[in-house]
């Protein structure tokens, strides 16, 4: 099934342009998580990687998986995707947050996106065009 709102497929990888990246389109994220955005800082860059969300499906993935390098947490990292821990991945938890610097994009995990997002990091978080 294509993203389109829909909830997870339950079948198959997801593929991130189709399933992933519209997440992110569909949310708004690009709003403040894009180049010279409110949220493009060297703070917020982890392994040099921005935290822009506003390109091309490839540019997304690469930000936010710092080009596969940073997909496995441990200890008291804050990693964007954690596919060893996919709870403390930020792109999960921050949208849960309602505070001055995320709105609350979702009330709990089995939000359709929330639960999308959730099940391709399960998946690997890999990157499929």
């Amino acid at each position: 099934m294509d993203r389109a709102g829909g909830p997870p497929r339950g079948f198959g990888p997801l593929e991130f342009t189709t399933d992933i990246a519209p997440i992110f389109a569909a949310n708004n994220c690009g709003g403040c998580h894009s180049a010279g955005g409110n949220a493009d800082t060297a703070a917020n860059a982890q392994g040099g990687f921005p935290s822009v969300y506003d390109g091309t499906a490839l540019e997304i993935w690469t930000n936010l998986t710092g080009d596969g390098a940073m997909v496995s947490c441990s200890g008291t990292d804050n990693y964007r995707v954690c596919i060893n821990d996919p709870e403390a991945s930020t792109v999960l938890t921050n949208p849960l947050n309602l505070n001055s610097m995320h709105l609350q994009f979702w009330v709990s995990m089995s939000d359709p996106d929330a639960a999308t997002l959730y099940q391709w990091i399960q998946e690997g978080a890999v990157f499929t065009p």
